[in-house]
């Protein structure tokens, strides 16, 4: 017998009696179900999640069709609407589900964009209707990371309590570094968290002053730490960690993320903006150490010319997370142009 979640409740009382939008209080929520922990300080608790990675709490409102539009922990409410999204387990079942909302596509250039998010569809496109990388685009992305519940961080703050106290131990790193993770839905060990942690707390590896000075060669060295004590290179972390703490401690701009979506999508636009191909052309970017990505997108990022790291790292991720079509065509691209 399938086990019931105890948050069907949830689920039940939406669909028989939600309307277009709901509004709750936390008081109120708990009259139907028992709020867990997370809650009360946790807004990544209340992402609208669509991934093997969706909690049953999560799926308590997404499998009833709604999901949160609006969230306030200090005030202690919330506000599902009415949306229709149901909880699937890949990329390419999310995309399915997503055609099954829209009209049948009657041209190619319909059915290119048919995986297009709802809060994207505004993005302007180029001749072979991929995302232009400008700033019209970037600014509807980061309005919509800016109310996104997912990417409401509260590692700065975890971060500041820490280091405002004259913290800078290994434990305050790891909670820190733990923190990125989670929020940036970032899966990796308790050991590679450690390591990371343990170098940074280390004075010898001057990792602040580095942090301070934007060393491109920084994040290499957190990987070569790893590596010399046989774990696995997290890339992903690694760069999120310098760039998130370059960002909250001196308001910098140096580094960028390397992403696995922006490492798939970005030959495209190396292609699409003739960026020299002895640079990048024919090379492994799953392979590239940071300082060869980094340089890379540096020429990519020169030639665009009106966005900085975050903006166009946060446009290509974000514009093509969910977009499983334009990413399949963009790769495809890029071996053609």
């Amino acid at each position: 017998m399938a086990r019931i979640s105890k948050y069907a409740a949830l689920t039940a009382w939406l669909q028989e009696h939600g309307t277009d939008t709901v509004h709750f209080t936390f008081d109120d929520l708990n009259n139907i179900i028992t709020l867990p922990n997370s809650a009360y300080v946790d807004r990544p608790a209340w992402a609208n999640c669509t991934t093997i990675h969706v909690t049953s709490f999560q799926k308590g409102w997404l499998d009833a069709g709604y999901v949160v539009s609006a969230i306030n922990l200090q005030e202690r409410w919330v506000e599902f609407t009415k949306r229709g999204i149901t909880v699937v387990t890949n990329k390419q079942t999310a995309a399915a589900n997503r055609m099954q909302h829209r009209t049948v596509p009657k041209s190619f250039d319909e059915e290119l964009l048919l995986t297009v998010p709802h809060n994207l569809v505004d993005l302007e496109t180029d001749n072979f209707l991929m995302v232009c990388l400008n700033k019209h685009n970037s600014d509807i992305v980061e309005a919509c990371i800016a109310v996104d519940p997912a990417y409401q961080s509260k590692g700065k703050a975890i971060m500041e309590q820490y280091f405002n106290a004259g913290d800078y131990s290994a434990k305050a790193y790891y909670d820190i570094i733990n923190r990125i993770a989670t929020e940036n839905s970032t899966r990796t060990s308790k050991e590679t968290m450690t390591l990371l942690a343990e170098y940074c707390a280390d004075p010898a590896n001057k990792f602040l002053e580095r942090i301070a000075a934007g060393d491109e060669y920084l994040v290499d060295a957190l990987l070569q730490h790893l590596v010399d004590n046989n774990s696995r290179r997290d890339k992903s972390l690694a760069s999120k960690m310098c760039r998130y703490l370059n960002e909250w401690l001196y308001g910098g701009c140096a580094y960028t993320i390397n992403d696995s979506v922006v490492r798939a999508i970005m030959p495209y636009y190396l292609a699409y903006y003739k960026i020299d191909k002895k640079l990048w052309f024919g090379k492994n970017f799953e392979e590239l150490s940071y300082i060869e990505f980094y340089t890379i997108f540096s020429a990519l990022r020169d030639k665009v010319g009106v966005l900085n790291n975050h903006e166009l790292d946060h446009l290509i991720w974000y514009a093509y997370k969910n977009d499983n079509i334009r990413s399949e065509v963009a790769k495809a691209l890029a071996t053609v142009l």
